[in-house]
């Protein structure tokens, strides 16, 4: 089985996510790399990149999307967001499931 043998490098950049949660599980990216979604196990919080995937630039959307409230998973544990921005999949570590939600705004 061939194995990974590209040199991976620090590249130094970092932002931090605790004002919003204290328990990040998850992140996904917007396709364009202009939105950073972290979740946490009750919350997504919604973050804008001005340079995209860089998140040395990331600051706090003030969105946040509340996982309890259409669910009946207490925890999620995974968050993926669809190449078009509309759909977004969580994964529930209570009920060990995985949930499907539908935005009507594309990465927002």
């Amino acid at each position: 089985m061939p194995y990974f043998t590209a040199e991976i490098l620090d590249s130094g950049k970092q932002t931090v996510v605790t004002t919003q949660t204290t328990g990040p599980r998850d992140l996904s990216f917007a396709n364009n790399g202009a939105s950073l979604y972290v979740c946490s196990l009750t919350e997504l919080y919604r973050y804008t990149l001005t340079d995209p995937y860089d998140i040395s630039t990331a600051s706090y959307a003030s969105q946040t999307i509340n996982l309890l409230f259409d669910s009946s998973d207490s925890l999620h544990e995974a968050v993926y967001m669809s190449n078009n921005g509309t759909q977004l999949y969580t994964l529930g570590g209570t009920n060990k499931s995985i949930y499907h939600w539908v935005l009507s705004t594309p990465y927002d």
